[in-house]
């Protein structure tokens, strides 16, 4: 006859925990690669369990990661230009050192690849939640450059792009040790030549 502890079902773990544990397993092994066992296994609970969390599956799951992570690196950035000195370079290290500090997956490599399998809508509504999170903060801290006569009017959103995509492409390598030098000071090398150019002064 079953016991009453066989009747009991195991508690279901925080939301929030779920998530960290789904974010560590997408930045490991992007999402064709993530499996939903693999991750209850991690958690200790019954895949079925996870539909509790994310009733649409590995889906809506990757969407409830990925909003997670705008959100994060939005407030992030915004609140540490926000507190840099109003200065524009020291604007843009301390916005630099915050994403070295994250994990050396490039997240946006995943969200891209995951773009491409996605409806058409999906797809737009995503791009433009990647923007508003990683190049708006960054564009708004050019323009206001720009307005205080710091910098001569350039096209902000391609300015912002390739210091963003230069310092992300900085992070994997960082990882397995082949950059000559700690990324915090090569990104922090990038913004000087973003802003003072190649030639000799």
């Amino acid at each position: 006859m079953p016991t009453d502890s066989q009747h009991t079902p195991l508690p279901l773990p925080d939301s929030n925990y779920v998530l960290d544990e789904a974010e560590r397993l997408f930045l490991e092994q992007g999402y064709a690669g993530t499996k939903l066992r693999e991750l209850a296994s991690r958690l200790k609970i019954k895949p079925a369990s996870l539909y509790y969390h994310a009733p649409g599956g590995k889906e809506e799951l990757w969407q409830m990661v990925i909003d997670r992570v705008l959100k994060r690196h939005r407030s992030q950035l915004v609140s540490l230009a926000q507190q840099a000195d109003p200065a524009f370079r020291s604007q843009l290290t301390t916005m630099a050192d915050w994403l070295v500090s994250q994990p050396p997956v490039n997240m946006l490599s995943l969200i891209t690849s995951q773009l491409q399998t996605s409806q058409s809508q999906t797809s737009v509504q995503l791009s433009e939640r990647i923007y508003q999170a990683m190049m708006e903060p960054f564009v708004q801290v050019l323009q206001s450059a720009i307005e205080r006569g710091e910098i001569r009017p350039v096209a902000t959103d391609l300015v912002a792009g390739a210091l963003i995509v230069s310092i992300n492409g900085l992070l994997p390598l960082a990882h397995t040790g082949q950059l000559p030098r700690p990324a915090r000071e090569l990104a922090h090398e990038l913004i000087d030549i973003f802003l003072d150019g190649l030639r000799r002064q």
